[in-house]
């Protein structure tokens, strides 16, 4: 026949197990939320990875679509005509050929005329070339473009991989902080050991 000191002993066991079971949930909760924050983050750190390379990814779009490569060429173009012309103006003669008589009007005029000519033909020379030369300088600033890009969206992989591979590391160190000093209940140790002490003392008794 049981006696009240013994039910007392056997409900203090059971409490305490009780409690010592709901600590190692807690503490087993907090394991697991600490890990899924860790994810929570991971996913929104990929997130932000991931939009920054399509940003850039599309970027790369808008610059070569039809009218802004023609822009471009045109620029290019532009820019090389420019430079050509200020070299062939450059290389103009500003001393007029010694000329003696009465002869260095007319003469004069003639070297004018003759030298605008010459002018002229190697500006209309010099503009075609620009032209050809302009495609040649828009393709090779788009294969720039195009390389700086790639090299930014592969770096963004890349960290992408390295934090995943981290990841789980990361989780496992969260968890262990997370349920440091968790997992035990002093109150319900207490019971557990009250009630073996007790049962001990009741069976000698």
């Amino acid at each position: 026949m049981c006696t009240g000191i013994e039910v007392a002993l056997a409900a203090a066991s059971v409490g305490g197990g009780l409690l010592q079971r709901q600590a190692e949930q807690d503490r087993q909760k907090a394991i697991r939320d600490a890990e899924n924050r860790e994810l929570d983050e991971f996913r929104q750190r990929n997130k932000e990875r991931s939009d920054k390379a399509y940003e850039l990814f599309a970027g790369r779009e808008d610059q070569i679509q039809p009218e802004q490569v023609a822009q471009q060429q045109s620029d290019a173009e532009t820019n090389r005509t420019e430079k050509f012309d200020e070299a062939i103006d450059q290389s103009r003669s500003t001393t007029p050929a010694p000329v003696k008589g009465s002869a260095p009007t007319l003469i004069g005029d003639v070297f004018s005329s003759e030298e605008k000519k010459g002018i002229d033909k190697s500006k209309s020379r010099a503009a075609a070339r620009a032209k050809a030369g302009s495609f040649g300088d828009t393709l090779f600033n788009q294969s720039i473009l195009n390389a700086d890009a790639g090299r930014k969206i592969a770096t963004i992989g890349n960290l992408s991989q390295a934090d995943a591979a981290l990841l789980p590391n990361l989780q496992t160190l969260a968890g262990h902080s997370a349920g440091a000093g968790k997992g035990y209940s002093l109150f319900g140790d207490i019971l557990s050991g009250a009630s073996a002490g007790g049962g001990f003392l009741a069976g000698a008794g």
